[in-house]
């Protein structure tokens, strides 16, 4: 398995989580928690990985550049919302509110990695780059796990 693999499985995983979570009411505040704490910890290993590794790899790219300082700025208003969403009851209309805005946030970095940053990585990284690059993942995710 390749980085661009890895990434993408996290991609749907988070996906499947802000569905799962669109889908609760109001009065399911225990399932609403239970989601939100585990995609919470789903966005920051993520998310943590591409900032600290990932992204600086390819910052030196001129291709990527714009592109990947604009994914920091994008994983910023992520981490902005998901901290201001937590302060919020889990069973108030508003707290769904900022979940929508959240996801829609994600779809939209989603897309944007998917659609721009991976096809020109996949292009400038040779096949054992993109290899090592999904060890080294892997080994951050289980050091993250501990």
């Amino acid at each position: 398995m390749n980085i661009i693999a890895s990434l993408k499985q996290d991609h749907k995983n988070i996906a499947h989580i802000l569905a799962q979570i669109s889908h609760t009411q109001n009065e399911e505040h225990n399932l609403r928690v239970s989601l939100y704490k585990k995609l919470e910890k789903a966005l920051l290993t993520h998310t943590q990985y591409e900032e600290n590794i990932f992204y600086p790899a390819l910052r030196n790219k001129p291709q990527l550049k714009d592109t990947i300082l604009e994914a920091y700025q994008e994983h910023h208003v992520i981490d902005h919302i998901i901290v201001d969403a937590s302060h919020v009851s889990f069973d108030h209309d508003v707290w769904k509110a900022k979940i929508t805005v959240l996801k829609e946030n994600i779809e939209h970095h989603v897309k944007e990695e998917e659609e721009e940053i991976f096809p020109k990585v996949q292009y400038l990284l040779s096949p054992e780059e993109l290899t090592q690059m999904a060890q080294e993942y892997h080994d951050f995710i289980s050091f993250m796990k501990k």
